[in-house]
């Protein structure tokens, strides 16, 4: 009977102490990277009814001793003395320009019979010729159209630290008129003045190293001009994660300027009547 009382105890007892160990809550002291940076990244590691919080460089983890292993086993990983980073940025703008060059040669008194001649079957490079009517034909003008393409290919150099955020800046400064007013006596007098509105397009990037791999958090910051006299402009952002291998170089426009006017604005610009077309890629080492 006593023996059988006792079985019975244990096996009220032993869930309990089963289930406190599973809740139990453990302290995870962190070395090189804070807690508020490591707990997006450890959370999807948790099971239902597990928990993690922290505060600077400490973690508190709830959860089974199995998982908890596997949460150590990616911290070592991750919870590592932060590595310089090169961010290279390539602006690579192509403009196409048309130009049409004017020639005339000869002399002709103003009674001389002028005639046009226009080639069969004439390419444009060959453009149109005018001349007279006579053998010696010394009198011509000719029309050239030529096409030209111009290539301009920048890259700019960036050093962060692992988990820092830097900026990127493509903008541009645009004047515009001020007016001043100064009192002389108890006349005011007004003059105006020029200023120059940075209309700031950029983005700013923050690299995350995983292993071999980089996680990029990318807001590009979309400024536009809206009254040019007042010099007034409007700020434009939206957020983006993506991830990359290190050394591959990404089109940004193609990544993040999908479905989103404002972005490929930044990062994929197409100018339909200068013929001017530009992308821009990111890569990080």
């Amino acid at each position: 009977m006593i023996l059988r009382q006792l079985a019975l105890a244990l096996l009220l007892v032993v869930p309990t102490l089963v289930a406190a160990a599973v809740e139990e809550t453990r302290i995870i002291q962190l070395k090189h990277r804070p807690a508020e940076e490591l707990i997006p990244v450890i959370r999807p590691l948790l099971r239902p009814g597990d928990a993690i919080s922290g505060t600077d460089y400490r973690l508190l983890v709830r959860t089974s001793d199995k998982n908890l292993k596997e949460i150590e086993r990616v911290l070592g990983q991750l919870d590592v003395a932060r590595r310089n980073l090169t961010l290279s940025v390539r602006q690579v703008a192509a403009a196409d320009a048309d130009r049409i060059l004017h020639e005339l040669k000869g002399e002709k008194q103003v009674s001389d019979q002028i005639r046009i001649k226009l080639p069969r079957n004439t390419s444009d490079s060959e453009g149109l010729t005018v001349g007279s009517n006579s053998p010696d034909n010394s009198l011509r003008y000719h029309t050239k159209r030529r096409q030209e393409t111009r290539i301009d290919d920048l890259t700019q150099v960036l050093r962060v630290q692992d988990g820092s955020r830097g900026f990127i800046r493509v903008g541009q400064s645009v004047p515009h008129m001020t007016n001043i007013k100064r009192y002389s006596g108890t006349a005011p007098t007004i003059s105006q003045g020029v200023e120059f509105q940075d209309v700031t397009t950029g983005f700013e990037v923050r690299p995350r190293l995983a292993g071999n791999q980089v996680q990029l958090d990318i807001v590009p910051r979309f400024m536009r001009l809206e009254d040019r006299a007042a010099g007034l402009a409007s700020v434009q952002q939206v957020s983006t994660t993506v991830t990359a291998k290190l050394g591959e170089w990404l089109d940004l426009g193609q990544i993040l300027g999908r479905g989103d006017d404002n972005v490929r604005a930044i990062f994929e610009s197409v100018d339909s009547s200068a013929g001017e077309r530009r992308t821009i890629l990111l890569k990080v080492e």
